[in-house]
């Protein structure tokens, strides 16, 4: 149960002399009024640049299939560039085949099921591990995630636009993140419009509809972002190490919580043999006598034995990730409990008076006939706002923010298309859906279904008339050549 960063190679001169002529084939030519990168942006729907990019990513592509004996596996976008580049029957086969890659490079389909989806999962992260040692951490934009490229529903097809209407699928992350700042930001502005004079009462209580509501939505705001300030200086923590090195248990606890970490331990157990999970009725048998644990998992020996559910086992768990939490307490990557208080502290502080203002201003106005639907509502968002601030408290310092990003960047391969030992640091880093198409996929929808250990979504169930491939019905690519 090792992550290690994948060596560099290094190049030899027929390697250097091979991508050079790949470089240097054209796949744009002035001359062209649709050239073969214009017609894969306009027949795919992307732009120019992005198209270029995918161009680019093929050559890599066909460089490592010639590189290596075992075959690779591309993304859909290499492989929707694949497809095309055969249409061009000439510059494929005599000019790309015969003179660039000096073999031929044969397009195999996949025959479908379960084994052949397992075997295509297992050759793309092999291709992406091969990738980085020739060139780098993979684009993600160009090499997604391994559950996210054998998906089951492909991302590229052909349709008949006579009879389907296509329409552009809505950013909604991004339209909800832009909502809610133009929101923030207009009630920001209508707090700070400066209105005309007026006589008001010295008793705010008895302050008319129009002045309170303005006030109570100030006091609201300055009381969240008083509670959002102190919240950040709080969880601050100390200085971590710089690159400190964390096993998968404790990585899962920096990055999904004690949940997170209570599944790596029962993954843990169930690849060492140790532990058993049934797809009908979600049990987990745990038989670890005589089974030799990796040294991270001896600590968990002898919790339960027998057959549990998952909660009983994560709730037996609990006691011995304490430890691994006041592990990563004393580093400065989570907060301790006495610093959680403090925040959740903190935050009441703020709120309450507020929220406490806006409440009697409510029964005041009820005492004298008069309207609170407004301020009503304005307490009930109030009220939602800071119970979703105390529930929600931070996972992690800064610097357990830091050490997490640095992992996911020195790792972004193996976090995507983790090779078969990397499984369980891929799912400390990423949750359920990395397990999907893996031996624990059963296990990865058990989580899903409960509402735990995810972080992010995605699946295969197998490919039963899908593709292995994921876009439209082709497999991986068979090696080198003829």
């Amino acid at each position: 149960m090792a992550l290690h960063e994948v060596e560099r190679v290094a190049w030899t001169s027929e390697q250097r002399d091979l991508f050079q002529r790949i470089e240097t084939h054209p796949f744009e030519r002035p001359d062209h009024i649709l050239d073969f990168t214009g017609r894969l942006a306009r027949d795919r729907g992307w732009s120019l640049d992005f198209a270029r990019g995918a161009v680019a990513e093929y050559r890599r592509f066909c460089f490592l299939a010639m590189v290596f004996e075992t075959p690779v596996t591309p993304s859909e976008e290499v492989d929707e560039v694949w497809h095309q580049h055969l249409t061009y029957s000439r510059d494929y086969w005599e000019a790309w085949c015969g003179s660039v890659l000096r073999q031929r490079l044969h397009h195999d389909p996949t025959e479908g099921g379960p084994s052949e989806q397992g075997r295509y999962r297992m050759q793309y992260a092999e291709t992406l591990a091969r990738y980085e040692a020739f060139f780098g951490p993979p684009d993600q934009r160009y090499w997604p995630a391994t559950h996210d490229r054998f998906r089951g529903r492909p991302r590229y097809r052909i349709v008949d636009g006579d009879r389907v209407l296509t329409l552009r699928r809505p950013a909604w992350r991004g339209w909800f993140a832009r909502a809610g700042s133009a929101i923030v930001l207009a009630a920001a502005g209508l707090c700070a419009t400066p209105r005309p004079a007026s006589a008001i009462p010295l008793g705010v209580l008895d302050w008319t509809a129009g002045p309170f509501l303005t006030l109570y939505a100030n006091l609201i705001v300055a009381g969240l972002m008083l509670a959002l300030i102190g919240r950040a200086v709080l969880v601050s923590g100390g200085r971590a190490p710089t690159a400190p090195n964390l096993d998968p248990v404790e990585l899962a606890l920096l990055a999904g919580g004690n949940g997170r970490a209570a599944d790596a331990v029962i993954i843990g157990l169930i690849d060492a043999g140790a532990a058993s999970f049934s797809t009908g009725s979600g049990d987990i048998t745990v038989e670890e006598q005589g089974v030799r644990l990796p040294r991270i998992l001896e600590p968990y020996r002898g919790v339960v034995a027998g057959t549990v559910k998952r909660k009983t086992l994560v709730a037996a768990l609990a006691p011995r990730l304490e430890v691994v939490r006041e592990t990563l307490v004393r580093s400065s990557l989570v907060p301790s409990q006495d610093v959680t208080s403090r925040i959740k502290g903190w935050t009441l502080l703020c709120v309450a008076p507020v929220f406490a203002l806006g409440l009697t201003k409510i029964f005041v106005g009820l005492s004298r006939g008069k309207p609170v639907g407004f301020l009503f509502a304005m307490s009930l968002v109030f009220l939602v706002l800071t119970v979703f601030a105390l529930v929600k408290a931070p996972k992690r310092t800064r610097a357990g923010d830091r050490v997490l990003s640095g992992f996911r960047q020195r790792h972004a391969r193996a976090a995507r298309a983790p090779l078969e030992g990397e499984l369980l640091f891929a799912f400390a880093l990423g949750g359920a859906a990395i397990l999907a198409g893996t031996p624990y996929e059963a296990y990865g929808r058990h989580l899903r279904a409960a509402g735990d250990g995810s972080s992010g979504c995605g699946s295969s169930g197998g490919d039963g008339g899908g593709s292995g491939c994921g876009g439209g019905g082709c497999g991986g690519c068979g090696g080198g050549g003829d």
